[in-house]
């Protein structure tokens, strides 16, 4: 369920971004409420209820046609890939063993 909720918020955003942009999940609050069935389909509703610079906040709820099963909010923050990966890659680099020539 949180998975699904997650990837409704990454396709809502999705249109918004720049070329280059992508976002990443910082946050996420969500309450289980019921039980699903296996073959029942699952509803993710997602509306962004606040941008504050980067970040962009939704208000999540999950429904299986008979009982709302979750709801909550989630956090995305708002990334240039090409920043975010020099970052990571800077980060491994640091993990990395020194080797002595």
């Amino acid at each position: 369920m949180v998975g699904l909720m997650e990837w409704t918020c990454v396709q809502l955003l999705r249109p918004h971004l720049d070329p280059g942009e992508g976002s990443l999940g910082v946050h996420i609050d969500v309450s289980h409420k019921a039980a699903t069935p296996v073959g029942f389909a699952v509803t993710v509703e997602a509306e962004c209820v606040e941008v504050r610079g980067p970040r962009a906040k939704f208000a999540l709820r999950a429904h299986d046609g008979i009982d709302e099963i979750g709801s909550g909010t989630h956090e995305r923050f708002i990334v240039a890939w090409d920043r975010f990966n020099k970052s990571l890659a800077a980060k491994a680099a640091k993990a990395l063993p020194k080797v002595d020539a």
